[in-house]
């Protein structure tokens, strides 16, 4: 990595047990002072989450916060963010 570059960071849940969920809220803590998230990408949701998500980007704490309400509960052994 070169100072400037851009790179992905993919998330993924995963849930061996299969519990069931109707929500997700998932945190990445990043060091504000050299890493900058530029895009949230959330096409593997699309036609799951009930409404827009919500997203929260606190560059002063070094915070990305994304909560979002499924359609109906789900129970997927992994599931990409």
């Amino acid at each position: 990595m070169r100072v400037g570059e851009q790179f992905p960071t993919h998330w993924r849940l995963a849930n061996p047990e299969h519990l069931t969920f109707d929500r997700v809220q998932v945190v990445m803590q990043y060091p504000p002072e050299n890493v900058r998230p530029t895009a949230v990408h959330q096409e593997a949701l699309q036609g799951l989450v009930d409404g827009e998500p919500e997203l929260l980007n606190d560059e002063a704490a070094g915070a990305l916060i994304y909560r979002a309400r499924f359609k109906q509960p789900i129970r997927p052994s992994e599931l990409a963010l």
